[in-house]
């Protein structure tokens, strides 16, 4: 006879619990990383390596929040319209953070002028520190309030 959940459901309830963690980690890396990139002002070959490195995170968070956060907050959408319209709205404005890093790498695929390139990179670097705070500010206490204590 057991007492208490299975194994397997407490390791899917650290898990679910952790990935807020996982994220935020992954944000302050961001930010840290764009505002470093920010503050180079040129593209040299360093800042390059450094954007590059900053896109392969940037990617890889993305993946991970399609992963294992929206496809929770979908279940959720599908009885919570205000859950719904929130990721309406976030998975609508990703589209467009989306095609502002893109332009930005197609754009400084080789070399760019120091005034130009600081001119994109705050740009750019805005986008992405904005979309941060708002997923901060919204998607994940969505997320904490509808899947991670539900479980």
């Amino acid at each position: 006879q057991t007492h208490g959940p299975s194994r397997e459901v407490e390791t899917l309830r650290w898990a679910m619990a952790d990935i807020l963690d996982q994220l935020k980690e992954e944000h302050d890396r961001l930010i840290e990383a764009f505002k470093e990139i920010r503050d180079m002002g040129s593209l040299t070959q360093e800042a390059q390596a450094r954007l590059f490195r900053a896109r392969d995170l940037l990617l890889s968070h993305i993946e991970r929040e399609d992963k294992e956060l929206y496809p929770a907050l979908r279940q959720v959408a599908e009885r919570d319209a205000e859950v719904k319209a929130l990721l309406d709205q976030l998975e609508g404005e990703m589209g467009d953070v989306s095609k502002a890093v893109s332009l930005f790498f197609t754009t400084h695929r080789l070399e760019g002028g120091p005034v130009m390139f600081k001119g994109s990179v705050a740009s750019l670097c805005t986008t992405v520190l904005d979309r941060i705070q708002k997923e901060e500010r919204l998607l994940l206490p969505a997320y904490a309030r509808h899947v991670r204590h539900k479980n």
